[in-house]
């Protein structure tokens, strides 16, 4: 719960033009140390179940700041190899952590969806997923 009442904090502050160092070091650390959610979470939920997601990300993470504050994900991109190393990895009950390309039909900008497509975001950087 103290993520969300920072992210509101952090978001008064930017909004009053106040110093946010302090809780940008909150996230910077609450980032590398998050294991909330994993890549074969999201894999499961995507491509398994057959889940549309919206994915919100944390303030100043670099997600937050080429993506936006949310997007809702469609379909996870990865090689034929990849998704065979997936499907054992949510088998085997692993929670890796690292980087995910994905495909979204939010009305965005092309540039966005290259992002998210090319170059995706760490799963560390998420802190909330709400599904359907």
């Amino acid at each position: 719960m103290e993520i969300n009442k920072n992210i509101v904090l952090w978001k008064t502050l930017v909004a009053k033009k106040k110093d946010t160092t302090d809780i940008e070091k909150y996230f910077s650390d609450y980032i590398q140390n998050n294991t909330k959610f994993s890549l074969e979470y999201l894999f499961n939920l995507i491509e398994i179940e057959k889940q549309v997601c919206s994915v919100h990300f944390i303030p100043t993470s670099s997600a937050y700041n080429h993506i936006g504050e949310t997007i809702c994900i469609t379909n996870i991109i990865c090689t034929d190899e990849e998704y065979k190393c997936f499907i054992k990895s949510v088998a085997m009950g692993q929670n890796s952590f690292g980087i995910i390309k994905a495909k979204t039909l939010d009305e965005t900008s092309d540039d966005i969806k290259q992002y998210l497509e090319n170059v995706g975001f760490s799963v560390k950087e998420i802190y909330r997923i709400e599904r359907p």
